[in-house]
């Protein structure tokens, strides 16, 4: 349950519960099949969303870098 799950994980600061997991729309349709992923950076948008802007795990040329 996403309480659980946050009160798990917050105090720990490990990473930050998304109240809209889902991908973005604008995002290119390989992107929102592989969805978020360690190594993804971006913004927590005021509505809950994670809007991503770059992964430090893929090579700058791969076409899921956003």
């Amino acid at each position: 349950d996403s309480e659980l799950y946050s009160q798990l994980l917050f105090p720990k600061k490990h990473g930050f519960p998304l109240f809209r997991p889902q991908p973005f729309r604008d995002l290119s349709e390989a992107a929102q099949k592989t969805g978020t992923e360690i190594g993804d950076v971006g913004i927590v948008t005021r509505d809950g969303s994670f809007d991503p802007i770059f992964s430090i795990l893929r090579a700058t040329d791969d076409p899921l870098q956003r």
